[in-house]
């Protein structure tokens, strides 16, 4: 009788126990995924990455050099900007000015190279200096800058006349013009005319002595203010 008993509560606990596993795990639903791995697709086309690397770095430099263009305020002489082949070239007035704008290319990019050769003539050593990068490309050149006046209001006349040798009709002297001319050469690397004193057979005569020794005159000239309201 006990062996019998003893068999039952035996039974009784296997069953309650397979009916907890068969509740319990019996009808749990598994979800199965199958995760496939990404497409690659070869388009077969070479693409020169290297190429798109240094135009966004010359675009950068760019951006650089003229924000610290801005900190000089005025920018006196010629530039040039080509913005899809995001290059610049500039020609500024004076050896000066050459200088201040090196310090700055160079403070940018160190891939640069400079060539300086002279102009000698009438005792007078004058610099011509280029400066290149892959974006930037600087001159510095003597020249004689043709200025029609009556463009240029009386302030902007005053600035020039301040910083720069500007030669007016009224200031104009027969007996000193050429030796003003070339002092302010020496001086300055390049000077400011007033167009009406062309009128004057002894400048014509001198322009173009100077024109024969690689000095030559242009009327293209432009003055900045990157502080003007």
């Amino acid at each position: 009788m006990r062996i019998h008993a003893w068999a039952m509560i035996f039974f009784g606990v296997l069953m309650t126990v397979s009916l907890i596993m068969f509740f319990g795990f019996g009808q749990r639903e598994i979800d199965k995924y199958t995760i496939e791995k990404t497409p690659i697709f070869d388009l077969g086309v070479n693409i020169d990455i290297d190429r798109y690397s240094r135009r966004l770095e010359n675009t950068r430099n760019l951006s650089y050099f003229s924000s610290g263009m801005m900190d000089f305020e005025y920018f006196v002489g010629n530039i040039d900007v080509n913005l899809e082949s995001n290059e610049i070239n500039i020609e500024p007035l004076t050896p000066n000015m050459y200088d201040d704008y090196k310090n700055l290319i160079v403070s940018i990019d160190n891939n640069y190279k400079e060539e300086v050769d002279y102009i000698e003539f009438f005792g007078l050593k004058l610099p011509i200096k280029q400066l290149k990068t892959p974006s930037i490309y600087m001159l510095l050149k003597p020249k004689i800058y043709l200025l029609n006046l009556e463009e240029y209001d009386e302030d902007l006349v005053d600035f020039i006349n301040n910083r720069y040798f500007l030669l007016t009709e009224e200031e104009y002297r027969s007996w000193s013009f050429n030796k003003d001319i070339l002092d302010n050469l020496d001086l300055y690397g390049s000077v400011l005319i007033d167009e009406k004193l062309l009128e004057k057979d002894n400048v014509r005569l001198l322009f173009e002595n100077l024109s024969e020794n690689g000095i030559i005159t242009e009327t293209e000239f432009k003055i900045i203010n990157f502080k003007e309201d």
